[in-house]
């Protein structure tokens, strides 16, 4: 990640009138900073975005209006840092394998990812997805567990041509959770 700053100094404000953008920082690729419009004093602006494998990055001071702003602006200390994370070590223990009755309760009452306001088992639940009361007869584990990480890859069969309404469980479910949940979709046959 990195984070950009322009600064435009008390001494020389900016003066920008007419239409258009403004003066604004872009980075490739990134959607560009907020724009600062009219007479201003010193405007610290930062931008922080994430730029994953690019090995180099663009930094654009812009004067944006398509020729219809008018007026004068100055960049002061227009940098470029990396940001790094430290890992922080994890008070969770290792994924053990999943439990049965703790991926039933993930399934019926955790508060963001409760599947069952979606999907139905013994008749109790939503309709918006598919039942699933003996989803592991027909279904390879590997499958079930795609479906859950990726629910977009394959569209259950009666749903074709929809776009997946099922956030991604991974991302919404820790390692643990996400094992526990499986453990019990695997007993429904």
């Amino acid at each position: 990640m990195s984070a950009v700053s322009r600064k435009t100094s008390k001494s020389s404000a900016i003066l920008l009138a007419g239409g258009g953008r403004g003066a604004q920082l872009y980075i490739s690729d990134h959607p560009g900073s907020k724009a600062v419009k009219g007479t201003k004093d010193w405007t610290q602006v930062k931008m922080r975005i994430e730029t994953g494998s690019a090995k180099s990055v663009n930094i654009h001071c812009l004067f944006g209006g398509w020729g219809v702003v008018t007026g004068k602006a100055w960049w002061d200390d227009v940098s470029l840092r990396k940001v790094e994370y430290e890992v922080i070590a994890s008070d969770e223990p290792e994924v053990v394998k999943g439990d049965v009755k703790r991926g039933k309760k993930i399934f019926t009452t955790h508060p963001i990812a409760n599947c069952a306001r979606c999907h139905a088992v013994d008749g109790v639940g939503g309709v918006i997805g598919p039942a699933l009361d003996t989803i592991a007869t027909p279904k390879q584990e590997d499958y079930i567990l795609q479906s859950l990480v990726d629910p977009g890859a394959i569209i259950a069969e009666g749903f074709q041509g929809k776009v997946s309404p099922m956030p991604p469980m991974g991302v919404l479910l820790k390692p643990q959770e996400l094992a526990d949940v499986m453990a019990y979709l695997m007993t429904l046959k």
